[in-house]
């Protein structure tokens, strides 16, 4: 891809807050690959994202592990016909600090198993699915649950998955989440186990506010 149209579409990227899912399967040059990095480290929709014949330097690997560490839309990652090991090493360095990734298809990642770094990222990917599930008991009041819960509440997938199994459309699945996040703000002070049930105040002077009268925000 030449330079012009890589900026085209970097900025498409990082602006556009409706694409979800995308296919960049194409040759790139080392400028536009950084282009289009730059666009997609801005961008907040993309739940799942497919990557193939890029040039990849190793600044490029880094921005792109960069990227992962901070991002908490993308959901699904597919890279082929790339430097896979490259970029898996870089991304082994920053990983831990993503809750949102659970799967990761590369080519020949069969032999990379048994690499430390391959071992780390798998790790934290199993992490991840499993705090995908324990946001699944919704209304629950158990401290992991409403951690995780928080955590992931923004993500695709868990949105996806609340479709699924409701067979809701995405607007009440949305809704959805949104009320048990209200649910974990209010009662913030019972999820944590500070108290057995909701703070409730009562009495003292009319004109002040009291603790159970505070806005989530």
């Amino acid at each position: 891809m030449c330079e012009e149209r890589a900026g085209l579409l970097s900025q498409f990227l990082s602006w556009t807050k409706t694409l979800k899912s995308t296919t960049l399967s194409f040759p790139t040059t080392e400028p536009s690959t950084q282009m289009l990095l730059d666009g997609l480290s801005s961008n907040t929709s993309i739940s799942a994202l497919e990557l193939g014949y890029w040039r990849f330097k190793q600044r490029h690997a880094e921005d792109f592990a960069q990227l992962l560490r901070k991002n908490e839309t993308l959901n699904n990652l597919v890279l082929h016909d790339i430097k896979t090991k490259l970029i898996l090493q870089e991304l082994s360095n920053y990983i831990e600090d993503n809750k949102f990734l659970v799967s990761l298809h590369v080519d020949d990642g069969g032999s990379f198993t048994q690499k430390p770094w391959m071992f780390k990222i798998l790790d934290v990917l199993r992490r991840n699915s499993s705090l995908l599930q324990l946001c699944f008991v919704v209304g629950n009041d158990f401290k992991r649950c409403g951690e995780a819960f928080e955590q992931l509440f923004r993500s695709r997938t868990l949105l996806e998955r609340v479709q699924e199994l409701d067979s809701e459309s995405e607007s009440v699945a949305k809704e959805r989440i949104l009320n048990s996040k209200r649910h974990l703000d209010i009662n913030f002070l019972a999820v944590a186990g500070v108290v057995k049930s909701r703070v409730a105040c009562s009495g003292g002077n009319g004109s002040q506010m009291k603790l159970d009268e505070l806005g989530v925000d």
